[in-house]
């Protein structure tokens, strides 16, 4: 079964948070078993979200940013019994909240922070 990870994210955030973008783009092209799914891709289709978050196998999320929508799909993610590991860089602080959907919590301040994580999720 081919492994499917979620990457959930704040609107705009490509911009705040783009080291972990890059990170998980490069990770992603090394790692083709792997199919990645991000939500803004497919805009307006809030179902067909939901159904991705409960058939991934992991759910990736970058959380220095708080937002709403990324809050429904960790909770989403919680309730549907999907792994959940969560992302922010070193100085952001995370909403409290983030806490009470996972404990894999990880700080990251360069790239290879993100992909030593990922790498030993693979």
């Amino acid at each position: 079964m081919k492994k499917t990870w979620f990457v959930s994210h704040p609107s705009g955030s490509t911009q705040h948070t783009p080291m972990f973008f890059n990170a998980v783009n490069d990770f992603a092209k090394q790692h083709p078993e792997i199919e990645f799914k991000f939500p803004q891709e497919e805009k307006g289709n809030i179902q067909k979200t939901k159904d991705d978050i409960a058939s991934a196998t992991l759910i990736l999320v970058e959380v220095s940013i708080p937002s709403t929508g990324s809050g429904i799909e960790l909770g989403w993610a919680n309730a549907s019994g999907v792994p959940i590991i969560a992302f922010h860089q070193g100085g952001a602080e995370p909403s409290p909240a983030v806490q009470f959907a996972t404990k894999n919590i990880h700080v990251y301040v360069t790239e290879e922070h993100i992909v030593e994580v990922l790498n030993s999720l693979a």
